[in-house]
């Protein structure tokens, strides 16, 4: 019998009890705080964005001048009905190329605002940019119960420099609301059609938004819900239908892409340095390797869910096959990178990934628009070497992002997916070898990835939840203690563990 207090019992009250019991979110007022505070941040990364852009806006966009403040896009070259220098590995980046969306637009502009408005379209583009980037960050938001890590993507260098460079904002805000669309359970609306036009849409963007809709159907035919993932494919087959029969260019778009595919920051623009290499076989071979690679990894994903018995998850897979998309498709320039930033912040919980991979985009955009200003001026820009070696950079850290998402996608269900992160999504997710573990844990925790985005099963959380935990633990009877039929139970004194007065008392 213990006579004396225990000194780890009365520090445990100090050192915040039992594991993983302040990890459920706070109420509706920190949340309000944390949102807040995250939108603040975003909205500070859009004004420097924009601040970036403004100089161009001022003195104009042609080249070289531009590539020297680094604000030169494609969307100015296609208003200007000019083009990036001829380079190998480079595109040239003129209208003939673009997708639809960018097509209409500057269309539409040049024919209301007239051919020599560069300026005007520019602060368009980077207005409807600023508009998409806020509606990305508040579906994030609702994504991410556990708000910490949208950091990582609200302050990323990518979109300070992704502003100008395209409409992908617009794609990826698209994206993140048809993930929004299909969760199970959580606020805001539900809706397989719209989710699905969404995903369509974003995939006209850029076909990486058909990326994300492969991983949604993963996750969608694994989990039970196919019913769900046939529509959703269906609206987007039906909105890229309309899109195509009302464009009538899509043949035209490919054949242009198809001579022009090859672009920075990819293992084929290093390869296209070599002499002799056609670009247009070069640009097939890694959209084939591309495809294959993106088939390899869904099957893998689904024989681990057949293996398992358990579904596959959301973000992680998704954040996986982008990483292999901008690892393995000829072109991949900052605004690509754009589609992986939100959905690597929801499962790559590694500070030190999340960092290196910023610093190496932020150098690589630096390194192309002075190497095309070297290209032009080469005593004013980088050499081709330069180019080379951040372009090493980046595919390093896309690596060390894959490596990272694979693993989140592969933990099992009800473990945390990044244990140095000491975050789960906002779910009390233990582990079944943890002995401190409630009993119900184990039959309500999601895989942590699929819990945060609200796919799977709705966890009890907040003072709900750590009641139910601290009923749990109350009936769970002390190994080694019996007690007598009838016997009345007795409070233990201060220091004593529970369930020790029941085991000094005499037996009946």
């Amino acid at each position: 019998m213990r006579t004396h207090a225990d000194p780890a019992d009365l520090a445990a009250p100090l050192l915040g009890g039992q594991p993983g019991r302040h990890r459920a979110p706070g109420g509706a007022q920190w949340s309000l705080r944390t949102a807040t505070a995250a939108l603040l941040l975003l909205g500070l990364t859009c004004v420097l964005g924009v601040l970036k852009t403004g100089s161009c806006l001022a003195r104009g966009f042609e080249l070289p001048t531009a590539a020297n403040r680094m604000c030169a896009s494609p969307v100015a070259n296609a208003a200007l009905g000019a083009s990036f220098p001829a380079a190998p590995g480079r595109a040239r980046g003129d209208l003939a190329g673009f997708s639809p969306v960018t097509w209409w637009f500057v269309q539409l502009a040049q024919s209301t605002a007239g051919p020599d408005s560069a300026a005007v379209i520019m602060s368009f583009v980077l207005l409807i940019n600023v508009l998409a980037i806020a509606a990305a960050g508040v579906a994030l938001l609702m994504l991410a119960r556990s708000r910490a890590w949208t950091a990582a993507a609200f302050a990323s260098p990518v979109i300070l420099f992704s502003l100008g460079q395209s409409f992908d904002a617009v794609g990826i805000a698209c994206a993140l609301w048809g993930v929004v669309l299909l969760r199970a359970w959580g606020p805001g609306p539900r809706s397989a059609i719209g989710a699905g036009a969404l995903l369509g849409f974003a995939g006209i963007v850029n076909p990486l938004g058909f990326v994300v809709l492969l991983g949604l159907l993963l996750h969608l035919m694994t989990a039970r819900r196919s019913s769900d993932g046939l529509v959703a494919a269906g609206s987007a087959i039906i909105v890229v239908g309309v899109v195509t029969l009302f464009d009538g260019r899509i043949v035209g778009r490919f054949a242009a892409w198809y001579a022009d595919s090859v672009d920075r920051g990819t293992l084929a623009s290093l390869l296209s340095y070599q002499a002799g290499i056609d670009t247009r076989v070069l640009g097939a071979v890694f959209t084939g390797a591309w495809l294959v690679a993106l088939a390899a990894a869904s099957a893998l994903f689904l024989r681990r869910a057949a293996r398992t018995g358990e579904p596959v998850g959301v973000a992680a897979p998704i954040a996986a096959l982008l990483a292999i998309s901008l690892l393995t498709m000829p072109a991949a320039p900052v605004q690509n990178a754009l589609w992986l930033v939100p959905f690597a912040a929801l499962c790559v919980h590694r500070l030190w990934v999340q960092v290196g991979w910023m610093l190496a985009e932020a150098a690589l955009f630096a390194a192309v628009s002075l190497g095309d200003s070297g290209t032009l001026d080469s005593a004013k820009g980088l050499s081709p070497m330069w180019v080379a070696i951040f372009t090493l950079l980046r595919i390093a850290a896309l690596l060390a992002v894959l490596m990272c998402a694979w693993a989140a996608a592969e933990a099992p269900a009800g473990t945390v997916a990044d244990p140095a992160a000491g975050d789960d999504g906002g779910n009390r997710a233990t582990s079944p070898e943890d002995p401190g573990a409630a009993p119900a844990a184990h039959e309500v925790a999601p895989a942590a990835q699929d819990g945060a985005l609200g796919f799977g099963p709705e966890p009890a959380t907040g003072p709900a939840g750590e009641r139910a935990e601290a009923q749990a633990a109350r009936s769970e009877p002390t190994p080694g203690a019996e007690r007598a039929p009838g016997a009345e139970s007795a409070p233990a004194a201060p220091g004593q563990p529970a369930g020790a007065h029941a085991a000094s008392e005499p037996r009946a």
